[in-house]
């Protein structure tokens, strides 16, 4: 019984895992999730159905997770967030670079807002 409980589960995975690679070149979704326009996806912020989807671009106040947030969030949401921020990486994003590259001694903008 054990068995057959686990092969179910292992088959479950595989699919999961084969249905990932398809949607990786599919512009339209992600990981098994559609992509959105982010002012769809901000409209559904705060609904059960704000993890079935991904927003097309990054918004550093809407979308960005602080350390603190991640902490408390349950594994889904982590989970979610983890692949959103491989989908912006995987699509280039240059808001989600700037938010991601602001606190690097190297960055440019970094040294304009010093001298303000």
């Amino acid at each position: 019984m054990n068995l057959d409980k686990s092969l179910n589960d292992l088959s479950k995975r595989i699919e999961r895992l084969d249905s990932s690679d398809c949607d990786v070149n599919d512009s339209n979704h992600w990981r098994g999730k559609e992509i959105i326009p982010l002012n769809e996806w901000i409209q559904l912020k705060g609904t059960p159905y704000t993890l079935d989807y991904f927003p097309d671009d990054f918004d550093e106040v809407q979308t960005f997770l602080i350390e603190s947030e991640l902490k408390v969030s349950d594994d889904k949401t982590r989970k979610w967030y983890s692949d959103y921020l491989d989908l912006m990486e995987d699509k280039r994003n240059p808001n989600c670079g700037r938010a991601k590259c602001f606190h690097c001694l190297l960055s440019s903008e970094r040294d304009d807002l010093m001298w303000l």
